[in-house]
């Protein structure tokens, strides 16, 4: 299978050349999802999981888009930028990165209690994309105890052609917090999808190498700025080993 590498839209020659082009912010903490995330998909046998699980053809080529860009379609606003997008001929994948992040806010939060013309227009744009995706059209009083994130993250594999879709909450922890399979769940709830798009919570156990504990344990008690030595691991595969524990699709 023919890998190709994007970091925003940018081709990449490797993994390596992945990790160095990252900014700084992005591997200041040791505890940011992307190294789980890069360490995981960087095995060709991660693929080969993912297209087995999905049931479709493992196809001959395939784009691994990390912090993949899709504009807001209505209103002004920024991007939505997808953790990890995978596209293929025949599928898409949005794939959402979690180590220890918190629920985010939710539409009604991020609305507010009297929405700008502008937020509207942008939240609607979002729903078009679902909408045409699944031909269900959703009204905002139905996502609005949802996470904004999860409207967004959903409507941006939406927005890509593709005979299947499908949104993964990938989460570096155990046990998952609940709320990723209900806020997920509760979208394919409203959307009843019927094969177009689905959606799934994928857990993961990471095994943090002794190197990478110890910028951990540093992190913990204080210091800061250790993107060098996080970048350095990452990019010779020393950083951790990241193995599938479950996953469950929440949208059958």
């Amino acid at each position: 299978m023919k890998i190709r590498i994007q970091l925003e839209g940018v081709p990449l020659e490797s993994v390596e050349a992945l990790v160095a082009s990252l900014p700084d912010d992005a591997l200041a903490s040791p505890w940011r999802s992307t190294v789980p995330l890069i360490e995981y998909w960087r095995q060709q046998s991660s693929l080969e999981a993912l297209w087995k699980s999905l049931d479709v053809p493992a196809p001959s080529s395939a784009v691994l888009a990390f912090e993949h860009p899709t504009p807001v379609r209505a209103g002004t606003g920024k991007a939505s930028f997808t953790d990890l997008m995978i596209i293929s001929d025949s599928l898409a994948v949005a794939v959402e990165a979690k180590f220890t992040e918190p629920r985010y806010e939710t539409v009604a939060e991020w609305l507010g209690p009297a929405p700008t013309d502008n937020r509207v227009k942008v939240l609607r744009g979002w729903l078009q994309y679902i909408h045409e995706a699944t031909g269900r059209e959703l009204s905002f009083d139905e996502v609005r105890r949802l996470p904004y994130q999860v409207v967004h993250r959903t409507a941006s594999v939406c927005a890509i052609a593709r005979p299947a879709r499908a949104v993964v909450y990938q989460v570096y922890s155990t046990p998952i917090p609940g709320y990723y399979e209900q806020d997920l769940g509760e979208l394919f709830d409203l959307l009843a999808p019927a094969g177009k798009l689905s959606g799934w919570v994928h857990g993961c156990t990471v095994a943090p190498s002794p190197e990478y504990r110890a910028l951990m344990e540093q992190w913990e008690q204080g210091k800061r700025a250790l993107q060098a030595e996080v970048r350095d691991l990452l990019s010779t595969g020393r950083a951790m080993s990241v193995a599938s524990a479950s996953l469950k699709c929440v949208s059958e």
